[in-house]
């Protein structure tokens, strides 16, 4: 991804970020900030898109059995030249003749028979570049308390602080801290030997200890693990033209991964920041060093790399505009691993997707830049593609100055980028696959859990991101799916019935839940079809219509997801059943007379004028409603349910209205009962119908 603006802006007197961190809040296990005398901090200016150097090679994937001397062959009818490879992969990179098109050597690989693709190897870049100097940061990512949430009383570049506009760090924590994850930092290199990462190291169980010869393996020069590295006991260098295998970290060279590091998983040791995820481990895989390894071969490697030495969560904070067939395939590996790849959007302020991140691959989590007012940075990628937005705009880093151009100008800076927005989204991965270590062979559902735990909002809809929320730590960690929710349906009061159809009411009382319902689904099918109609998806209230035919027997189904993205469904069986005015379940005490038009549901009616005369329908289902007609001449009745007085029915109105509901009653699950109707004598209108009675079975 581009670099930001270079352009400087000097800005007052900076506060410390010991000072500023003391007033929070801090977690148990987390310490508050170092001494008062620590450093000031500086910041970067908003980043800007730079588009990466033209691809000058080309990866080539040959087909399944192609021979090497058919491999040969085709590099030699296409012109090109063979530079390096991957013999387990069938890949090589290869490079065009002098004065030979792109174009040209694409096209001559892409047609010979030993070739399954060539694809230019493009180049990538990282996804943020700090470069100003201003305020010693807080972290406001973590905990936005509003007001100074980014070190000064006043913000010349614009910042705005909502409370609470944060991942929930604090909540998060006291669930999990990324015990037992390990994530693999995929940059420019990682410096172990910074006092808030040297305990955060991963440790290769291959190349640690003692070996055959009592030497540590750690340093005895031997690949003990077999995994084609010597000694890469904390990660690997695969930037092999820049420095052995055993660098993990350049001065005057690296920064970004540091960086992208610290807000990851920097220790609770009480000093400068926390990560994320304090207590995960991070494995470093140096290979992003501009003009030397920056091709998707590289990132080929760095990320097949990830997979085999175990890690659990991959941090890409970087990308390019070029997908790549071959990167989808390792994404892909790395997929059937089941480790998640925590992608950066990019910094174009655009829509134009940007990969890794824009991969439609399960595993790949997109992650947009929010800003502490919690909008979309305006530097940030956006779009469906994007899939959630976290923290990415005035970030606290460790920040280690590559040159004496000082693009860290200090130690400790406020970084801007979708580069640290990603961190985050790995940092609160780790919490997840803490509590739920069986999400390790699942990242589908990892991502899945991480987007649906974010908070909505709608700063974030409207195309900025796909689902429209915002990355939130403390949902996350709930774990616990809310209670089942207790589905009944009956009749919808007040409506009036089709000659074969009802309108029915699904309700259900509210689920109980730590971290608050979310939503409700609600979806029905009839019995022995295989796809549901879904009502509604997003529902916060706790009843629905559904227009059911009558003598069809459907599963209704109503689905509570909670704030942390878990489910839990409850799915009933019903039928509704109407009963006629002359159906044996129908019993009259008294004269009753039977009144005939089109009007009535079954063409047919019961009516009776005099006090004390009444009809009870025996039944069994879970609901019962009451349809009959309303009008100046009609009266009231008294409803009995099992013996019980229930209520009196009104059915004088205005004007007259046949088949309508004007009485129900649900119970929690399917019983037998008896509702009984009274007639009242009303003075001067004292007319009641039996059309009939509406059973949900």
């Amino acid at each position: 991804m581009g670099r930001i603006d270079a352009r400087t802006r000097s800005l007052g007197a900076a506060l410390l970020l010991t000072s500023l961190l003391a007033t929070a809040v801090a977690p148990a296990g987390v310490a508050a900030s170092g001494p008062a005398s620590s450093p000031g901090p500086a910041r970067a200016t908003g980043p800007r898109a730079v588009t990466p150097a033209p691809a000058t090679t080309i990866l080539v994937r040959y087909r399944n059995g192609a021979s090497t001397l058919a491999r040969g062959l085709a590099r030699a009818r296409a012109a090109v030249t063979r530079q390096r490879g991957r013999a387990d992969l069938q890949l090589d990179v290869v490079a065009p003749a002098r004065g030979q098109s792109m174009g040209d050597a694409l096209a001559a690989l892409n047609a010979d028979p030993a070739v399954a693709f060539a694809e230019p190897n493009s180049h990538v870049t990282l996804a943020a570049d700090p470069a100003q100097e201003e305020y010693f940061p807080v972290q406001w990512g973590l905990e936005n308390h509003g007001g100074d949430c980014v070190g000064a009383n006043t913000d010349p570049l614009g910042l705005t602080c909502v409370s609470d506009v944060d991942i929930d760090a604090i909540a998060g924590w006291s669930m999990a801290t990324g015990v037992g994850v390990t994530i693999a930092i995929l940059d420019d290199g990682l410096d172990f030997s910074q006092a808030e990462l040297t305990g955060q190291r991963w440790v290769n169980p291959g190349e640690s200890g003692k070996d055959g010869a009592n030497k540590d393996k750690a340093t005895n020069g031997i690949d003990d693990d077999g995994n084609g590295f010597v000694d890469d006991v904390n990660g690997v260098n695969l930037c092999a033209a820049d420095a052995p295998s055993t660098t993990l970290h350049r001065a005057g060279v690296d920064w970004h991964g540091t960086a992208v590091a610290s807000i990851v998983a920097a220790a609770a040791n009480g000093t400068k920041t926390v990560g994320v995820a304090p207590d995960a481990k991070l494995m470093a895989v140096r290979w992003l060093i501009a003009g030397t390894c920056d091709t998707m071969f590289d990132a080929i490697n760095a990320i097949d790399y990830a997979v085999a030495n175990g890690a659990d969560v991959i941090n890409a904070s970087w990308g390019g505009p070029d997908d790549s067939f071959a990167l989808e395939q390792a994404i892909g590996r790395a997929n059937d691993a089941g480790v998640l790849v925590a992608a950066a959007a990019g910094n174009a302020g655009a829509t134009d997707p940007f990969y890794p991140a824009a991969s439609s691959s399960p595993n790949v989590i997109s992650v947009g830049a929010l800003g502490p007012d919690g909008r979309l940075a305006d530097f940030s990628n956006r779009g469906s593609w994007v899939d959630i937005a976290a923290p990415g705009d005035a970030i606290a880093a460790l920040c280690l100055s590559p040159d004496t151009r000082s693009t860290c100008p200090a130690q400790w800076s406020l970084v801007p980028g979708t580069s640290f927005a990603a961190p985050h989204v790995a940092g609160v991965a780790a919490m997840v696959l803490q509590l739920r270590p069986e999400l390790k062979d699942n990242a589908s559902a990892l991502r899945t859990k991480l987007i649906n735990a974010g908070v909505k909002s709608t700063k974030l809809a409207a195309g900025r991101t796909g689902s429209g929320r915002r990355l939130n730590a403390g949902y996350a960690v709930d774990i616990v799916p809310p209670s089942a929710p207790a589905v009944q349906v009956r009749a919808r009061g007040g409506s009036t019935i089709g000659s074969s159809t009802a309108s029915m009411t699904i309700t259900w009382p509210a689920s109980t839940d730590a971290s608050g319902i979310d939503s409700y689904r609600v979806r029905y099918r009839k019995v022995g079809a295989s796809g549901w109609t879904t009502i509604t998806s997003t529902n916060t209230s706790r009843t629905v219509a559904a227009t059911l035919t009558m003598s069809q027997a459907y599963e209704i189904q109503v689905t509570a997801r909670d704030r942390g993205g878990n489910t839990t469904s409850s799915t009933i069986t019903t039928t509704p059943t109407r009963y006629s005015e002359s159906s044996a379940r129908a019993h009259y005490s008294g004269a009753w007379t039977l009144v005939s038009g089109t009007s009535y549901s079954g063409g047919k009616a019961r009516t009776a004028s005099t006090a004390g005369r009444s009809v009870t329908y025996t039944f069994t289902g879970r609901s019962a409603a009451w349809v009959a007609a309303k009008g100046p001449t009609r009266g009231s009745a008294k409803v009995y349910v099992d013996g019980v007085y229930a209520t009196t029915v009104n059915l004088n109105a205005a004007s007259t209205a046949y088949r309508r509901v004007v009485w129900t009653r649900s119970w929690g699950a399917a019983g037998t009962h008896a509702v009984k109707i009274v007639v009242s004598g009303t003075r001067g209108h004292p007319r009641v119908d039996m059309d009939a009675v509406i059973v949900a079975r």
